[in-house]
């Protein structure tokens, strides 16, 4: 029985070594692609554009060499994010941009990370007591039942172009309000409950959409804030102190983990 129990907690040990040294994620550390080059574009808005990462580079090339050291594939970063973008600018850019529809068609390895500034750019409205309706949430309101269709269309769009077996992800957002005291005192006190209930539902939106469709969708919001999305990720460390709450270095990191740990299917 002592055997036993000491090989068990050997075992134990060795896989929270391999987990604290990140040995652990993603296909298994296997090269069986090393003579592979794959074309890795990023879409959407300033999370993945890396505004904020004092490090100097987003979750996008984090995610990039992970991908390189669990698989053993070159991996070439196209990143067409922009700072500011909402899912109906996105929605422009894979429809009209000839050089967006070019890399689309070409990557083996696609990430979507949008929709933060479709409820985001109401803010100033709720601020001012202009966003509509009794409670002063409508544009809100508007804003989710706006991005439905159009992120339908992101989806449909994307499918479309990919040629070839492609890896595919998507995130949702995190929650950048609660324990946030600049945000209470430039939108009010009342900001987190009025602004979480609809992240929640875009947030849904964007991984049910996706997973219908067979993509994957990696939880920040989980990550970030628990899983009611009412956690301080300032507490974690997972976001900075730009003036827009963009994540950390830390943040970045750990959304290009939960990617990772998503897997490399179909690309594996």
């Amino acid at each position: 029985m002592n055997g036993r129990r000491c090989l068990r907690r050997f075992a134990v040990a060795l896989a929270t070594a391999l987990a604290v040294t990140g040995c652990s994620g993603g296909a298994g550390g296997e090269a069986k692609h090393k003579n592979a080059t794959w074309d890795y574009v990023a879409l959407g808005d300033s999370v993945p554009y890396g505004v904020g990462d004092v490090a100097g580079r987003s979750f996008v090339g984090i995610y990039a060499h992970f991908i390189e050291r669990d698989t053993g594939a070159s991996v070439r970063v196209h990143n067409l994010a922009t700072a500011g973008g909402t899912a109906r600018d996105l929605l422009g850019q894979i429809r009209d941009d000839p050089k967006v529809r070019r890399a689309l068609k070409g990557a083996e390895i696609l990430t979507i990370s949008i929709g933060g500034n479709d409820l985001e750019s109401h803010l100033g409205e709720y601020a001012s007591n202009r966003c509509g309706g009794r409670d002063n949430q409508m544009c809100f309101r508007a804003a989710v039942a706006a991005f439905k269709p159009t992120w339908a269309a992101i989806l449909a769009e994307v499918l479309r172009l990919r040629e070839g077996k492609s890896l595919i992800r998507v995130t949702n957002d995190y929650n950048p309000f609660p324990g946030n005291g600049r945000a209470a005192a430039n939108l009010g006190k009342g900001i987190t409950d009025a602004f979480t209930p609809y992240l929640r539902q875009l947030n849904q939106q964007r991984c049910s959409s996706a997973e219908h469709t067979g993509i994957l969708c990696a939880d920040v919001a989980t990550a970030f804030n628990g899983a009611n999305t009412n956690e301080s990720a300032f507490g974690k460390g997972l976001i900075g102190k730009d003036e827009f709450s963009h994540p950390s270095a830390k943040g970045h990191r750990l959304i290009a983990q939960i990617l990772r740990d998503l897997g490399y299917h179909p690309l594996d």
